[in-house]
């Protein structure tokens, strides 16, 4: 299997906005937000549906982005009612996707990573719950992804990745928790 997409985003489509900077960054936000409060209340299996997420507050976490335009904002983590702690600091990685897709699937808990290089940064999200056998993945331009473990994520993951071909030259993640 190669995974299995839980809802598609068309870049922001599905939400009727366009993915411009900063909301990438809101959206991931928003779904470890929703996967985070499930695992709260006893749900760790339910992933985060479209009609659970509140894109209207998107742009208030853009508006905070385009002040500093940086994914490494702690800030803007905290703002959203989580608290970030920084897993992986900016790593080259010169356009090696696997080594990216490996490095981030390794990573537990709810985790907002970003790859960046001359075309820009770009925010994604990688939950991994091993107890529960949960493992999400979040291109906010592509949609919402489940695998069966993690290897078959990072295959994934390294394939999605590499379509980002102008975003190849740093990333870094960030581990997040309810607040």
């Amino acid at each position: 299997m190669a995974g299995q997409r839980l809802f598609e985003t068309d870049n922001g489509a599905t939400f009727n906005v366009s993915l411009d900077a900063g909301l990438c960054l809101a959206m991931c936000l928003d779904v470890a937000k929703v996967q985070l409060t499930h695992n709260a209340q006893g749900k760790p299996t339910k992933a985060p549906r479209e009609n659970e997420l509140t894109p209207g507050k998107w742009a208030i976490v853009q508006s905070a982005y385009e002040i500093n335009a940086s994914m490494d904002r702690i800030d803007i983590i905290e703002a959203q009612g989580l608290d970030g702690v920084s897993t992986i600091d900016t790593t080259d990685f010169d356009g090696d996707f696997e080594v990216v897709a490996d490095a981030i699937t390794a990573l537990d808990g709810a985790n907002v990573f970003r790859i960046s290089g001359d075309g820009g940064s770009h925010a994604l999200l990688w939950i991994r719950d091993d107890d529960n056998d949960v493992y999400l993945f979040l291109d906010p331009n592509d949609g919402l992804w489940s695998f069966d473990d993690a290897a078959e994520a990072a295959e994934f993951m390294e394939d999605a990745l590499s379509d980002y071909d102008d975003l190849d030259e740093q990333y870094g993640a960030f581990t997040v928790t309810l607040s």
